[in-house]
């Protein structure tokens, strides 16, 4: 049996939509296209492109801080071979994050708003905490310019009870700060240590001598 007329299309309603169709398709193609090749081209960066999160940390700004932010404040006894000092002198110890070493006579000097009696400019340092290692380094260093002179070491000792930061400067010979409670000693170890590194990371430092005297 054939088929109902009504359940049919004729040929003219078909052409019709078929028209409909292609013309819809191809007012629609162009813009396909275009979205097509960017939805590929996103697709390809996510594959090739590292992972955000692994490369994120080394893209990552350094947080920024104020030059005259204290790291460490407080008096210590210190010995200088450029004050020709025999024995360690209590000074008022400042380090900022200009990363330098301020020293000052007192804590009174520093309040009053006295500038600093030196200051330590820590490019190159080396630091020891212990006497002997300190000691070798600073004949090394030496041995070339003493040329079998014997040195007086006697400013190079301290108090075996005191605990000791040794700080050697290029240009500037041994520094010596001591402590009476290692705990302490340590806090300021860090603040001299942080300054150290960051002063070695500067490429191009701004002043070149270790030393600026008043």
């Amino acid at each position: 049996m054939g088929a109902s007329s009504s359940g049919l299309l004729d040929e003219a309603k078909i052409s019709h939509i078929k028209g409909l169709v292609d013309g819809t398709f191809q007012s629609f193609s162009d813009f396909y296209r275009q979205q097509y090749s960017v939805a590929y081209l996103g697709h390809l960066h996510q594959e090739v492109e590292p992972k955000r999160e692994g490369r994120g940390l080394l893209l990552t700004r350094r947080p920024q801080y104020a030059p005259e932010e204290v790291l460490y404040e407080g008096s210590i006894k210190f010995s200088n071979w450029d004050e020709q000092l025999k024995k360690c002198r209590e000074r008022y110890i400042i380090l900022r994050r200009d990363y330098k070493a301020e020293i000052h006579d007192s804590m009174e000097t520093f309040n009053r708003g006295y500038v600093a009696k030196m200051v330590l400019h820590l490019t190159g340092a080396i630091v020891f905490t212990k006497d002997d290692e300190s000691r070798a380094h600073l004949e090394k260093t030496c041995a070339g310019i003493l040329n079998g002179v014997k040195e007086d070491s006697s400013s190079a000792v301290v108090n075996p009870d005191a605990f000791a930061v040794h700080l050697h400067l290029a240009y500037t010979g041994h520094t010596c700060f001591l402590f009476q409670q290692e705990e302490e000693r340590d806090h300021f170890l860090s603040g001299l240590k942080t300054c150290i590194r960051h002063r070695n990371l500067e490429p191009f430092p701004s002043i070149h001598p270790s030393i600026q005297t008043n």
